[in-house]
């Protein structure tokens, strides 16, 4: 199975690009349209940034608030997110949960269902040839595992349980728009990806213990070299082989390239 490419590349100079799902709908269609027309299987959605951490300090203009978008997508952008009722962080977002939080749900809604459009209109031309749709999630922009303060080592800009929550609300999200699987990438810290495989198994958890259908499978992207480890904390992949590598009844027994294998 294909893989697209990046988004980010093709996106590069506009900003935070995981805001286009709102201000550019159909630039954002167009990319995925383009590599699922190149032979992709499987297309990410672009919502690499779009968690709190991240999103610190981000807001749309006012008229843009009141109207996700001018380019009709399928249902509403807003429905009620029960996963993020009575959420609540501490410092540095206290004071701005409800906003970035709307934020949030708005960017991946709409992210999962530009990608979902258009990798379903495809199924539909090639229906023994099925696309899928991976719910992206990036590093975010702090660590977990280094201090940001070089006279300071024992600072930290968040705690794990900050950035699991980030992590959590965007990965709910994601599942409830129904995306196949969920993949963490480009981590270059192993606390973090740790916080988010918690908040992976949070959102089963949350989502999916009484209801039979089957949760997004999780994905780890990354590389690991045999002198050096590439991630800091230096522990490689192995902690989160058993964890990130199960079967994927989503994919219906198709098999995405891990890591791991082999």
């Amino acid at each position: 199975m294909l893989l697209d490419g990046a988004m980010g590349s093709l996106l590069s100079g506009k900003g935070l690009s995981d805001l286009l799902n709102l201000r550019e709908p159909e630039t954002i269609r167009g990319i995925h349209r383009a590599y699922l027309e190149a032979g992709a299987d499987i297309i990410t959605t672009n919502t690499f940034s779009s968690q709190r951490v991240s999103l610190a300090g981000e807001s749309l203009p006012e008229e843009e608030n009141r109207r996700p978008s001018k380019s009709p997508l399928k249902g509403d952008l807003d429905p009620p997110c029960p996963s993020l009722k009575g959420r609540e962080l501490s410092s540095p977002f206290k004071g701005d949960t409800e906003g970035v939080s709307g934020l949030v749900e708005r960017l991946n809604r709409a992210g999962v269902r530009l990608a979902r459009e258009e990798a379903d209109r495809m199924t539909a031309l090639t229906p023994e040839q099925p696309r899928f749709v991976i719910g992206d999630v990036g590093p975010t922009t702090k660590l977990l595992s280094m201090s940001e303060q070089v006279d300071d080592p024992a600072a930290r800009a968040l705690t794990f349980d900050e950035m699991e929550q980030a992590y959590y609300e965007q990965m709910c999200v994601l599942a409830e728009e129904g995306v196949d699987a969920i993949l963490l990438e480009t981590i270059v810290d192993t606390l973090s990806a740790k916080a988010g495989i918690h908040a992976y198994m949070r959102v089963k958890e949350t989502l999916y213990n009484s209801k039979t259908q089957d949760p997004p499978c999780p994905s780890l992207k990354g590389r690991e070299r045999p002198s050096k480890s590439p991630l800091k904390g230096d522990f490689g992949f192995s902690p989160f082989k058993g964890e990130l590598d199960p079967p994927c009844p989503s994919l219906k027994g198709r098999e995405l390239f891990s890591p791991f294998k082999g």
